[in-house]
């Protein structure tokens, strides 16, 4: 999976936070939903109702798409 500190480059956060998105502490932004529309063409509403796991499998996808 793509690592965390990568996940907060491309949506221009800090690895803490997104730590805490992906273990449930922190919900997704509509701005971050935005941008994650941007990176994947996922909906928006996708990404501010997924849970945690949900979440791990979509941001692995990442790492295939945009990160060398």
């Amino acid at each position: 999976m793509i690592l965390q500190k990568q996940i907060g480059k491309l949506l221009g956060i800090r690895q803490p936070h997104v730590s805490m998105i992906l273990n449930g502490k922190r919900k997704v932004t509509y701005t971050m939903a935005e941008r994650l529309f941007e990176l994947t063409h996922i909906k928006e509403s996708f990404w501010m109702k997924a849970g945690p796991e949900e979440l791990k499998e979509a941001f692995g996808d990442l790492k295939q798409n945009k990160v060398a």
